[in-house]
């Protein structure tokens, strides 16, 4: 269909199948540096202008109401699929999952064996994708589908907009809003994403670097490897400084070591229990953390503690005193070997106490997904709790070495 439209490849790639990876694309040969991997020309890519010179446009212009472009292109895709062999688009919509892996399209049963941060998370995505189809509803009221005189609710139906929406989401690429098509929509933000067929064939690496904007010279959207491909090499793009989690809930996957990871503590983490301290003196020493603005980026990566996270196991230890020299300490860094040697005591108990935690989250998951047959989005998450258990684990050894 692409070629028959006029599209011409920019370089040599074959869709293949990779072990880690699944589908994909194939360099077949030799990719330099700052070579264009894929161009396609602008009359085959779905923008908002695309949208507001079809019929599906018309009906949008004629109502009061203001949407989104993630919305409008979203609509557009029901749309086109509803209209089926009468739609330009057919052939690529043909080529678009049916069914994701987000748990967005997950049951209740199977989600609730997730621990809670993950599932306020899942649940702040449901309710975030139910209130932008509540607004589409309004729109919709009584109006009749010119195509089939069906009426319009049983066109956008909520599983189609949400199939419609998560589509948008995974598959849509960024454009600056100065290089994007003009229009004639109302839109409640800026008009920078649009749909690309064949861009969606390339999987995501945190360890790709590539540019990709609109050239008006070649009149197309291009995407540029900023490194090598050998020829045989999985050909990757970046979607961005994703974290597993943000992986998982809005694209279905996640990645073995991602580098975006981040592991949140909270004050539940630093009970008294955990430090055998007084209430009085707990209470006292988490004020002074408030008072000081250090209650809040507590987290560690694979590489190592956030510097807050240091500062709290400083405050927390023997060696802490609410004086000008401890004061002087945490904000030159400036730590003696027996002051490390306390921040390196409560670090491991915490960093602990964390990898115990998920190690159950993920020992309770993994056993129901074995025992029962589940969305494969819920085996997805066994995956992300044991990359973060993963995490908590090189987090351990870097501290040995760090402290």
């Amino acid at each position: 269909w692409l070629l028959s439209e006029g599209w011409r490849p920019a370089c040599k790639l074959k869709m293949s199948s990779f072990p880690k990876t699944g589908r994909g694309l194939m360099a077949k040969e030799l990719i330099a540096p700052n070579t264009v991997i894929v161009r396609i020309p602008a009359h085959l890519l779905i923008s908002v202008k695309c949208v507001s010179e079809s019929p599906l446009g018309h009906i949008l212009k004629a109502c009061e109401a203001y949407f989104s472009v993630q919305q409008v292109l979203a609509l557009f895709l029901i749309w086109e699929k509803h209209i089926g062999i009468n739609s330009f688009w057919r052939l690529y919509i043909a080529t678009l999952p049916q069914k994701y892996t987000s748990p967005l399209f997950a049951n209740e049963r199977d989600l609730d064996k997730l621990p809670n941060f993950i599932k306020e998370r899942i649940s702040e995505l449901r309710s975030d994708v139910e209130k932008l189809y509540k607004s589409v509803q309004n729109f919709i009221g009584g109006k009749v589908c010119l195509h089939c005189k069906k009426y319009l609710f049983n066109v956008f139906t909520p599983d189609e907009f949400k199939w419609a929406w998560f589509t948008v989401n995974s598959r849509s690429v960024y454009i600056s809003p100065e290089q994007n098509f003009p229009h004639d929509l109302k839109l409640t933000d800026a008009n920078s994403l649009i749909l690309a067929p064949f861009l969606d064939m390339f999987n995501h690496s945190d360890d790709a670097k590539v540019n990709a904007s609109f050239n008006r010279n070649s009149s197309s959207y291009e995407i540029e490897s900023l490194i090598k491909y050998n020829c045989y090499d999985q050909v990757f793009v970046n979607y961005g400084d994703h974290s597993n989690l943000k992986l998982y809930l809005e694209y279905g996957f996640v990645l073995n070591k991602n580098k975006n990871d981040i592991i949140f503590f909270n004050k539940c983490d630093f009970n008294v229990e955990t430090f055998a301290y007084t209430v009085d003196d707990y209470t006292k020493k988490l004020n002074y953390l408030i008072s000081k603005n250090f209650l809040r980026d507590l987290y560690c990566t694979s590489e190592g503690l956030s510097w807050n996270m240091y500062v709290f196991c400083y405050v927390f230890s023997p060696s802490f005193a609410f004086d000008e020299s401890a004061t002087k300490k945490i904000y030159s860094g400036t730590f003696d070997t027996n002051d490390w040697y306390n921040i390196s005591k409560l670090g491991k108990i915490v960093l602990k106490n964390k990898l115990i935690e998920y190690q159950q989250y993920f020992y309770e998951v993994d056993k129901y997904v074995t025992e029962n047959n589940c969305n494969e989005s819920l085996r997805i998450g066994s995956y992300l709790l044991k990359a973060y258990i993963d995490i908590l684990n090189d987090c351990l050894v870097k501290f040995d070495s760090q402290c």
